[in-house]
């Protein structure tokens, strides 16, 4: 970590440091809120798509972090983005800031 001097006690302020996402990180999962919304919008990509990165994503990690406890069903979660896909399709005007963005 970098570090800046402050405080007026001389200490060292720890600062975080920013990296590339690793390689391994599927492409639709390593985008930040502003990319993937704009790209669901933009209808490049699908809310099932995306649902379905980031839930394989879950898949390979969670067993060794357990940062998601408790999970609905797959098949539940994506039939849900279908939906916001469908509601998107019918009018585009009503989709949130946060539309078809999964969140946990």
């Amino acid at each position: 970590m970098a570090s800046i001097v402050g405080l007026g006690h001389g200490e060292a302020v720890p600062q975080p440091r920013h990296s590339p996402p690793p390689a391994d990180l599927p492409e639709i999962v390593s985008w930040d809120a502003r990319r993937l919304a704009a790209t669901l919008r933009a209808r490049q990509v699908s809310a099932a798509e995306v649902m379905a990165a980031y839930l394989d994503h879950i898949e390979r990690v969670n067993p060794g972090v357990n940062a998601i406890v408790s999970l609905r069903p797959r098949e539940t979660l994506l039939a849900k983005a279908q939906l916001w896909d469908e509601a998107l399709a019918r009018d585009p005007q009503r989709a949130g800031a946060l539309h078809g963005l999964p969140h946990a």
